[in-house]
């Protein structure tokens, strides 16, 4: 069984993937706050969370590997659904 991700770790694998605050929490489908509480090492993602973390975080390494080296940014995955149009077209205003 995989341990609780401690602070440092998941600020280490935030970093690694070149990922913000908002692009983690969006890849995770967590909020902004959530994900600096984790940090601050006062909240810790659940077991599945943190396994996912830890799956994300080892395919990026994989892919940077695979690309030579090359940056193989982790993005994180557009909003779909039928609020998305309304936030792009906030976006463009």
């Amino acid at each position: 069984m995989s341990e609780a991700l401690d602070a440092k770790s998941i600020r280490a694998i935030r970093t690694s993937l070149g990922m913000t605050e908002t692009e983690f929490a969006l890849l995770f489908g967590v909020t902004i706050r959530t994900v600096a509480l984790w940090e601050s090492g006062v909240v810790v993602p659940s077991r599945i969370t943190a396994m996912v973390i830890r799956a994300e975080s080892e395919r990026a390494a994989a892919a940077a590997r695979s690309d030579g080296g090359g940056a193989a940014k982790s993005r994180a995955p557009r909003r779909r659904g039928r609020n998305a149009a309304r936030s792009s077209s906030r976006l463009r205003a």
